[in-house]
């Protein structure tokens, strides 16, 4: 239906639910769902942040650059090296 669909990936994820990948210089359980989202669907990843404006109640929506999906040949590793790219973008922002 050409419809948006909003995934949080800054959430700590139980072992099984995610994937470990390096957050700030640590190794953090993240989800994967966005990455095994984005392959099964072929759906474009837009990361989209909303930003406090200093210590008002004011917000504003920023949408960067679409994240291509990078396809390494390997289904598994796939998913772990997609989650991490979504990470390093997610870092960008703090």
């Amino acid at each position: 239906r050409k419809g948006i669909v909003v995934i949080p990936i800054d959430q700590n994820q139980s072992a099984g639910l995610g994937v470990f990948v390096d957050f700030f210089g640590k190794p953090a359980c993240t989800t994967f769902g966005l990455a095994r989202l984005a392959r099964i669907s072929g759906a474009p990843v837009y990361p989209v942040f909303l930003v406090r404006q200093g210590g008002s109640d004011r917000h504003t929506v920023e949408i960067l650059p679409r994240v291509d999906w990078v396809d390494t040949g390997d289904d598994d590793r796939d998913i772990e090296f997609n989650t991490q790219r979504y990470t390093k973008v997610f870092e960008g922002m703090l």
